[in-house]
Order: C-alpha cells, then structure tokens, then sequence
C-alpha cells in the first residue's frame, strides 16, 4: 500500500476527476468539458443546469 507522500497528486486529481458521479457538481465539483458543453448546447436543463449554474458563478477555477 502507498503512503501519501509516495502518490502522484495529479494521477490522484485525475481519478478523482473519473470517478465523480455526473451530479457531484451539485456538491461543489467542477463539470468536465462534456458537461460544460452540454450545458451551453441547452441539452441540460432543470436542477441540474441550475447546479452547474450555481457552481459556475461560485468557482474562481472555473471562472479563470
């Protein structure tokens, strides 16, 4: 088993990144490319594009 310090923080970003259920943006976790281009298209609509909204207006990450 692997220490912290022995781990690769953007192999651990990343698999963060893939297994994050599709509504942990609710939760505070940015939306990948995909969704994010969804949600521009109007294919997301209801709570879940007032979520990505909500996360947008939020996330200085996602604002840069």
């Amino acid at each position: 088993m692997s220490t912290p310090e022995d781990r690769d923080p953007i192999t651990d970003r990343l698999l963060k990144r893939a297994l994050t259920p599709p509504d942990a943006v609710a939760a505070g976790v940015c939306p990948d490319a995909e969704m994010l281009a969804a949600w521009a298209d109007g294919a997301i609509a209801g709570p879940e594009a007032q979520a990505i909204e909500r996360h947008l207006l939020s996330c200085a990450r996602c604002q840069a």
